[in-house]
């Protein structure tokens, strides 16, 4: 109901045409054997593949996501890297990640960012040649340096000293 609803909002296909889209994409993203449940008793991963289904829904030219293989078990991962190849085929996919060995197994083209600055926009194969994987180029280009530093963290003294 709620893919569905939005689909209304978006505007678009209607009545059963629209319907027969929301069937689709559950069943693209896995969700088609739940799809009558409430989406508030959906595990996190679930919760992902629902809103992948929801940007997927009015068929748009270009995707960007943020952090989708969040809550997604091993198996998950690799069939969200299987899905995203397969709609980089027809349109433009960007993904924002901190899971930089996922990334360097999906994605062909990277823009490094890094404390707002844009460090690097250049195929991945340029950007990993020298140093071998994309976690050790992102660590080159920003120069290890990370937004906090570990002596932030040291646990509060307790009122008897320790």
């Amino acid at each position: 109901r709620m893919l569905a609803a939005a689909g209304r909002v978006a505007g678009g296909t209607r009545g059963r045409a629209l319907d027969r889209r929301v069937d689709q994409v559950l069943d693209l993203v896995g969700l088609g054997r739940v799809a009558g449940r409430p989406a508030g008793g959906f595990s996190l991963g679930m919760a992902q593949r629902l809103s992948l289904a929801a940007a997927l829904l009015g068929g748009p030219r270009a995707l960007l996501l943020d952090e989708p293989a969040n809550g997604l078990d091993p198996h998950g991962v690799a069939w969200l890297r299987e899905l995203l190849r397969a709609a980089a085929r027809d349109r433009a996919v960007l993904v924002s990640s901190h899971l930089l060995a996922e990334m360097q197994l999906l994605a062909d083209h990277m823009l490094v960012i890094g404390r707002g600055r844009l460090l690097a926009d250049a195929p991945l194969h340029q950007l990993t040649a020298r140093s071998g994987s994309l976690e050790a180029a992102y660590l080159e280009l920003t120069g290890g340096e990370v937004e906090y530093a570990a002596e932030d963290f040291r646990p509060a003294r307790r009122s008897d000293g320790r």
